[in-house]
């Protein structure tokens, strides 16, 4: 399976550490796999050398969309997985025109959301295959109507992470 893994930055934080981890075991399990990122950082150095590396240059959403849908249109992958916001925003538009399966992996809801970030959540679910999300009680959640109107799956990997 050929997958494309897409994040911020390569610095540590929980999400980066575990789009690395996702991306080494995908490569050691034989899949094809490319890193796509905006910075480099330390967790450059713990990626295997199996994983391709794509450095998106731009930071401006509309430009680095535009770059990374050039990219999608030229190399076919099978799943298009993004972690965090900015990674599913860039990712959302390229992976529906070229109809790429899209995972957007939530680490975690946030009190910095404002009014247009949740419109902006809502549209990233509502064409995500599926939504990955370690928040444990999604019920209690007060963004669980976004996720349940886009009536798109979603799965709590908290369990595991905590094992």
């Amino acid at each position: 399976m050929r997958v494309m893994i897409i994040v911020n930055a390569l610095t540590y934080g929980g999400a980066e550490r575990q789009a690395v981890t996702d991306a080494n075991l995908l490569a050691e399990y034989g899949h094809h796999v490319t890193f796509g990122y905006k910075k480099a950082g330390d967790l450059l150095q713990v990626l295997s050398s199996r994983v391709r590396l794509y450095n998106i240059r731009h930071q401006f959403m509309p430009v680095a969309s535009f770059e990374l849908l050039l990219h999608l249109l030229r190399h076919k992958y099978n799943v298009i997985h993004c972690h965090l916001f900015w990674a599913a925003m860039i990712s959302m538009i390229p992976a529906v025109i070229t109809r790429h399966h899209y995972v957007f992996n939530e680490h975690g809801l946030g009190n910095w959301r404002r009014w247009y970030h949740l419109l902006l959540i809502r549209q990233i679910y509502r064409f995500s295959s599926k939504v990955i999300t370690p928040i444990k009680d999604l019920e209690s959640s007060e963004y669980i109507s976004f996720r349940r109107s886009s009536g798109r799956p979603y799965k709590s990997i908290a369990g595991r992470l905590l094992r």
